[in-house]
């Protein structure tokens, strides 16, 4: 909806607040080292253009995904029980998959946390949609026996999953 409205010339609230303020200048973030320059969170920065050239003030800052994993918050959180071993890699290679395609078009999409068990994966997410689209492609790959999935939150901005691949 938000790129419909964006397209139709209509703004729609961000959800991260601008971290510089409205000023003049670069954000980057302490622990990951995204930069935020002209309203956007950028993966790369020319430094030598962007900070060195125009003479621009740089200040240090921790990104919303650091910040949610700072203070052990989340967007999304999926839970996938009773693999079976012989497609553990596979669910695995797939997760990483979508998350290093979602960074790549937003730094501050991401994992912040994966954990493995011999039969299980759990993970967190910084964003919503990460979230939702690995389970739809996890669903959509590996049809697993149950699957539940709701929102929470003031805004339901967070997404719970459980996946279980027992049959019984």
């Amino acid at each position: 909806m938000k790129r419909i409205l964006r397209a139709l010339g209509i703004k729609t609230k961000t959800r991260h607040p601008d971290p510089t303020g409205g000023k003049p200048g670069v954000a980057v973030c302490k622990n990951c080292g995204v930069a935020y320059r002209k309203g956007a969170w950028r993966s790369q920065l020319d430094y030598d253009e962007h900070v060195h050239k125009d003479k621009t003030s740089v200040m240090f800052i921790h990104c919303p995904a650091c910040d949610l994993a700072k203070n052990n918050m989340f967007r999304g959180r999926i839970a996938v029980y009773n693999i079976p071993t012989n497609i553990l890699d596979s669910i695995t290679d797939t997760i990483h998959f979508l998350a290093n395609k979602a960074r790549a078009n937003d730094p501050l999409n991401r994992i912040l946390t994966l954990i493995h068990a011999p039969q299980a994966i759990e993970l967190t997410t910084a964003a919503d949609h990460l979230a939702e689209d690995i389970t739809h492609e996890l669903k959509k790959k590996f049809k697993p026996f149950r699957i539940s999935a709701y929102r929470t939150g003031a805004h339901d901005e967070i997404v719970i999953v459980k996946m279980d691949f027992n049959t019984k």
